[in-house]
């Protein structure tokens, strides 16, 4: 089931309203607006992620993941792997999100330097009366 447009609208007004947003909320809202999912489904989605988190546990003595997914859910260990296409497909993801990341850490700086000029703004301005 798809996200109806008022749960949306009411997610994104308390979002920009509070500027923050809790699972709490999201349940709430969710829920009012009649956001179910198929029961299978669920305990599918469930036993997958269980068993993803367990892969992505595994760890070399580096430390490093020992396997990651290539595409369509299927998994190699990525010492072993001849699968060049699916390794390519992984380098070109990992690269895609090390992107985002770096996009998003610079946006959170950006914030965090806004918000130390507005303290020293405010602390001087408090010294000079």
């Amino acid at each position: 089931m798809f996200l109806p447009l008022k749960a949306q609208e009411e997610i994104l007004e308390r979002l920009f309203d509070q500027m923050f947003l809790d699972k709490k909320d999201i349940d709430e809202i969710t829920e009012r607006y009649g956001v179910y999912g198929d029961i299978e489904a669920l305990q599918r989605s469930y036993r997958r992620q269980q068993a993803q988190r367990f892969i992505a546990s595994l760890r070399d003595d580096k430390g490093d993941r020992l396997a990651m997914s290539v595409k369509g859910g299927k998994y190699v260990l990525i010492d072993y792997s001849n699968d060049k296409r699916g390794l390519n497909a992984l380098h070109e993801r990992l690269y895609a999100q090390m992107r985002g990341l770096e996009r998003s850490d610079a946006k959170v700086k950006d914030r965090i330097e806004a918000l130390k000029r507005m303290i020293a703004r405010f602390t001087r301005g408090g010294d000079a009366d």
